[in-house]
């Protein structure tokens, strides 16, 4: 066994960076309902700095009623003659209730509105794994439009300097089904994003990909690694130049695998996994210079990755009603 000498200096102090205080989850019209509010009060109340909390499908369109990896605010819809309509009702709530309770946004800028929507035709809107809202815009300047007005909005009802410390993230784990698009477009799409966010709100905090774990997956690396390159050295999409700013690195890492297996083989999520997912991103990111002393965000961070699933699918999930999980949440 391999040892290890740990020298402790009790007369050193220096401020503890509270890194986790952080929060995600699928459904956006929960927020603002009772059980959402009173859950994330208690967030708010339990660090004496605010919690982020992020959230995805805030742009979908739809009626705002939450279902099983669902939700919507139909923020963007057009008229008879082709031109757009915005209704920031939905997304007044949910940012209203994350300031009232004391918590700070970590907007997830997802997913593509109906009538944005390139998918093919048939293609069933608001399916939770294959619906429409995972494709790219079929009008980059619509989308971009829509950044704009909702930078435009955000700093009127909340003001210039405090939309200007939340942080606004593109998209969520692009290199799996949540993105139909390929990388290229992805990129794309950021530039869009960076250029209507920020032409509103100059200290926009902007960032991306978003990835997921990379330690068993290539095309996760792969995907991350590209999406770096483009913005360092890329043609911009709007502006033609070279590179997009990037404010910020951010992905996932989890800490274990599961599927829908009756007779699964025992598996338990280790730290281990976890660490050697963010090593790997990390080993990305510090190929590129160019971000050096950005900061890196990993805003998704659990023991495995299937929030959907029970022991009715995996009996490994079993692990969720053990000391284990409450101690890796706590």
């Amino acid at each position: 066994m391999s040892q290890a000498q740990i020298t402790i200096h009790a007369d050193r102090r220096t401020p503890l960076r509270r890194i986790w205080r952080y929060v995600g989850y699928d459904e956006p019209n929960y927020t603002y309902m009772h059980d959402g509010r009173e859950l994330l009060a208690k967030l708010g109340r339990m660090s004496d700095a605010p919690y982020y909390i992020r959230c995805h499908f805030i742009l979908c369109t739809g009626d705002g009623m939450p279902s099983l990896k669902w939700g919507s605010t139909n923020v963007y819809t057009e008229d008879e003659h082709g031109e757009p309509v915005y209704d920031w009702t939905l997304i007044d709530r949910i940012l209203d209730t994350y300031l009232e309770v004391g918590c700070i946004p970590f907007v997830e800028i997802g997913f593509m509105p109906e009538a944005l929507t390139t998918a093919p035709a048939g293609t069933p809107y608001s399916d939770p794994r294959h619906g429409g809202w995972r494709f790219p815009p079929k009008d980059y300047g619509r989308w971009m439009e829509l950044m704009h007005a909702l930078g435009k909005h955000c700093v009127a009802r909340y003001g210039l300097g405090e939309v200007s410390k939340w942080y606004w993230e593109l998209w969520n784990e692009p290199d799996i089904f949540y993105w139909a698009g390929s990388t290229a477009e992805y990129c794309r799409l950021y530039d869009y994003t960076v250029a209507g966010l920020t032409a509103a709100i100059p200290l926009a905090k902007v960032g991306g990909p978003s990835t997921t774990s990379g330690m068993s997956r290539p095309e996760s690396y792969g995907f991350l690694r590209d999406f770096l390159e483009h913005c360092a050295c890329g043609t911009n999409a709007v502006t033609g130049q070279r590179g997009t700013r990037l404010d910020y690195i951010s992905f996932h890492a989890k800490g274990g695998g599961y599927r829908a297996n009756a007779e699964a083989v025992k598996q338990t999520p280790t730290m281990h996994t976890v660490v050697g997912n963010v090593a790997v991103s990390l080993n990305v990111a510090a190929d590129f210079p160019e971000f050096a002393g950005r900061e890196v965000m990993i805003t998704e961070c659990d023991p495995d990755g299937w929030a959907a699933g029970t022991v009715r699918d995996n009996a490994n999930l079993f692990y969720r009603n053990s000391e284990y999980y409450a101690s890796y949440v706590a």
